[in-house]
């Protein structure tokens, strides 16, 4: 069996909740303008030679403390890898190539979302790129109106079709709530807009996916103080789930 089918195999196991041990360390990266937080994880039952990857992840209140992101990331590391997820990725790969554990040049990028974008273009930094060895991204974005406009109705066009998917609301949530402030002459934006960042910010620290419907009461609770204008406006962002 060779190593890449092993690590998939390791991947699998640890995703499905039969995870090695682990040795994970808070660090932090020395960024240009300041200091970052970081996590190092590492199977426990090695410290020598280990690909390394950075992991980052996208627009989510508990950031890199997210519970699928903990998940990915500790499912990564047990296939022989390092981890770091952090929000500066070319300070993060430097420092992570400079770790005694990691196999010098063996460095993988990951993308999450909003992050995956970031991931693409910190790759194509020269000083980045030599350092290597491949880069991923998942659920990225191309065209910030394409982009808006599925997260928005569900609608995109693909292959020459058009075409409808139920959009994560997390992401309508705090597009509208960062938004509608700035729309000239909107009655109750900024009340909708408080109460929908209220909203993701909940969601965000309960780790389950937007459109369940455990988070109607919420929704209920948040809509039951704004005034009439306010109202209208939550419901179009956040009617209940289904």
């Amino acid at each position: 069996m060779n190593g890449a089918t092993l690590g998939a195999i390791r991947f699998i196991r640890s995703w499905y909740g039969k995870s090695p041990a682990m040795v994970s360390e808070e660090v932090v990266i020395q960024r240009d303008d300041g200091p970052v937080p970081g996590t190092f994880l590492r199977p426990a039952h090695q410290n020598r030679n280990l690909p390394g990857w950075v992991v980052l992840h996208g627009l989510t209140r508990p950031g890199r403390r997210h519970r699928s992101m903990v998940r990915f990331a500790e499912a990564l590391a047990s296939t022989g890898g390092a981890e770091r997820a952090i929000p500066t990725m070319k300070a993060a790969i430097l420092a992570l190539d400079e770790r005694p554990e990691v196999h010098h040049g063996h460095i993988g990028l990951v993308g999450f979302s909003f992050g995956a974008s970031q991931a693409l273009v910190a790759a194509s930094d020269a000083d980045v790129a030599q350092h290597l060895s491949g880069v991923f991204g998942f659920g990225g974005y191309r065209d910030l109106y394409d982009t808006f406009t599925f997260q928005m109705t569900g609608r995109f066009h693909w292959e020459g079709q058009d075409n409808h998917l139920p959009p994560d609301p997390y992401g309508r949530w705090i597009a509208a709530g960062n938004l509608l402030p700035l729309v000239p002459g909107l009655d109750g934006a900024d009340e909708a807009a408080e109460a929908l960042l209220s909203l993701a910010a909940h969601a965000g620290d309960e780790g389950l996916y937007a459109w369940d419907p455990i988070y109607d009461s919420m929704k209920e609770e948040l809509r039951s103080d704004l005034l009439p204008e306010a109202k209208v406006l939550f419901d179009l962002f956040a009617p209940p789930a289904g």
